[in-house]
């Protein structure tokens, strides 16, 4: 930043205050462009810088729309040889901090294979968290012999952007009410009619803690990646429903303009 004095100042005209502050280093690291000069090799490290900013850039543009689903990544429940089945549909969406969770074909997850599984207790809300992966697409699998060293070279690292499953537990803050699951030791009707009731207060509690939100701030899980679902279980931990309504919202909207 250039810093320069007020030409031909008014009688008493100082500056009060500097917005951004001066500082001889960027407040984001990501935000640094590299300067490529004819002839000069790049660099690992530099390659990586490069992919840093226009990752970290698509997610600030990611920002200026409304989190939530965009289209598809319905979620639904089965049972299988292997244990309880997660089946999400393709689709795609945005989070909260302007990151793509993106799914291009159906998606079978074992319940058993999910993070977070085991923290769950009774109600537990299903996410898609991106993540950040490298992987080597030059690697044959089938050659018996030893890999060697003289290689490293020409080795064709990529890295790879996709998403995670996992289960994010009923927050326990004090602010939050804890609905118990309903007893399931009557009748099937009665404990059916009990499922609902105790699914509908479960979503009346969301929509409660959605309502009286300050300005920027958030429901717990929505920093940790994308809600797609609600789910409950019983005391086996196999699912009893799956909600969709309760937590997912309508994302890539344009964002509403706050009166100043």
């Amino acid at each position: 930043m250039t810093v320069q004095p007020i030409p031909n100042p008014l009688e008493g005209e100082h500056i009060a205050q500097l917005y951004p502050e001066i500082s001889s280093a960027i407040a984001l690291p990501w935000r640094r462009r590299l300067n490529f000069l004819a002839g000069r090799s790049l660099s690992n490290t530099a390659l990586n810088k490069e992919q840093d900013y226009r990752t970290n850039h698509l997610d600030a543009l990611g920002q200026l729309l409304t989190a939530g689903v965009i289209k598809g990544l319905e979620v639904n429940c089965a049972d299988s040889a292997d244990g309880p089945q997660i089946l999400i549909n393709s689709g795609k969406g945005l989070t909260r901090k302007g990151e793509w969770a993106v799914v291009s074909q159906q998606w079978d997850v074992s319940l058993n294979n999910i993070s977070g599984y085991d923290q769950v207790k009774e109600v537990g809300i299903l996410m898609l968290e991106p993540r950040v992966g490298e992987t080597l697409d030059n690697i044959d699998s089938t050659n018996p012999c030893e890999y060697d060293p003289q290689s490293y070279a020409f080795e064709d690292w990529q890295r790879v952007e996709g998403c995670i499953v996992k289960l994010y537990p009923w927050p326990e803050e004090n602010s939050w009410t804890q609905l118990p699951r309903p007893d399931a030791s009557g009748t099937e009707d009665a404990f059916q009619l009990a499922l609902a009731r105790w699914r509908n207060e479960l979503a009346y509690e969301i929509f409660e803690q959605e309502r009286v939100l300050d300005e920027g701030e958030t429901l717990p899980w929505e920093t940790h990646g994308l809600a797609i679902a609600l789910i409950g279980f019983d005391k086996n931990k196999k699912p009893l429903f799956c909600d969709r309504n309760s937590v997912v919202r309508q994302g890539g909207q344009r964002r509403s303009c706050q009166s100043l």
